[in-house]
């Protein structure tokens, strides 16, 4: 039995509630919130070998959080799923680093649009903790 640990921080509920119950089918040992400030309470007071985000959450904004998290662990493995379009090549158009996505490109392990791929995530999760 796969005993990993997996947070999900999201305030789509039908999002928390699949993935929750997919992750669940693998094994995996899930918890939920559905905003910022509980999320970062949560990843303080519990232990989780996963943390997947949303970016845009109430209470605590998903860039911010992901930074915190990091700042607290450096280690935590994070998956961020977002619903706005990124610049992968992270320039804007005067070619400069724009600061908010060099953040999150650089403090993700992984990140995903939505609507996402669920064996895409899986495939992902599983290399994660190789």
């Amino acid at each position: 039995m796969n005993e990993k640990r997996i947070l999900i921080i999201d305030d789509d509920e039908e999002i928390c509630n699949e993935l929750k119950e997919i992750l669940e089918d693998e094994g995996y040992i899930v918890n939920y919130k559905m905003d910022g400030l509980s999320g970062f309470k949560e990843i303080k007071d519990g232990n989780y070998d996963l943390v997947i985000q949303d970016l845009k959450l109430p209470g605590m904004n998903g860039l911010d959080l992901l930074v915190k998290i990091k700042e607290y662990n450096s280690n935590q493995k994070v998956i961020v799923l977002t619903g706005r379009p990124l610049n992968t090549a992270l320039l804007n158009e005067n070619n400069d680093i724009k600061n908010e996505e060099y953040l999150l490109f650089s403090k993700a392990d992984r990140i995903f649009n939505k609507p996402f791929n669920v064996f895409e995530i899986l495939k992902n999760i599983e290399e994660l903790f190789k």
